[in-house]
């Protein structure tokens, strides 16, 4: 059953893991699943773990005001806060959401993916059938059966 069946399980498998790290950028920018709410003098506090944030905040709250930070106006108001630059947007910076969803999901799916379609194509096999009549050809195999 697993020989028949198996391929196609591995490529149905990887489509939600795939899937996954775009369904959090549009959940995301559709605020269905909220991003980091900072107050200011705050860099990444812990209820930001979960939320739907690819990058840890390296830019405390209120830095990149202009004009510059003021207590009482952030106190005042809600703030939009900048949590990285876009020169920081890197693998150092991935939040726990970031390093689950865009590493662990996107790339296990993808190697899921890629076993699927290389198992259902048989290509060990053909490999090995390449390998064979390169050495018949070659004359180090006598027999086109060995």
């Amino acid at each position: 059953w697993w020989r028949q069946w198996g391929p196609t399980i591995l490529c149905w498998l990887s489509f939600p893991l795939i899937m996954a790290d775009p369904l959090r950028h549009v959940l995301g920018d559709n605020e269905l699943w909220p991003s980091c709410a900072r107050s200011c003098h705050e860099l990444w506090p812990s209820h930001c773990r979960w939320s739907s944030n690819q990058y840890k905040c390296a830019l405390v709250c209120g830095e990149t005001f202009d004009p510059p930070f003021d207590a009482t106006l952030c106190a005042a108001q809600p703030v939009s806060c900048t949590c990285v630059h876009d020169s920081q947007e890197n693998m150092a910076h991935l939040s726990t959401v970031g390093f689950l969803f865009t590493i662990v999901c996107t790339y296990v799916g993808f190697i899921l993916f890629m076993t699927g379609n290389l198992w259902n194509a048989n290509i060990i096999d053909k490999c090995r059938d390449i390998k064979h009549k390169y050495r018949v050809l070659r004359g180090y195999s006598f027999s086109s059966d060995e």
